[in-house]
């Protein structure tokens, strides 16, 4: 038969700096990614309006 003598308090503690760093650079690797997409999908529009501009006016 066991006797309960008291609580016992566990605390385990972590330090997450190492992993809050490596989660901001995946961000802002990922933020870079999304602005240089953003940025080539303006210059396909752009390039696209031109070829359609150029075929609208005919052959010369």
């Amino acid at each position: 038969m066991a006797t309960t003598v008291g609580d016992i308090a566990v605390e385990v503690s972590a330090d997450i700096g190492p992993l809050q760093r490596e989660l901001a650079r995946g961000s802002n690797s990922l933020n870079r990614f999304g602005g240089d997409a953003k940025s080539a999908g303006v210059t396909f529009a752009r390039m696209g309006a031109s070829v359609a501009a150029i075929s609208a006016s005919g052959p010369t």
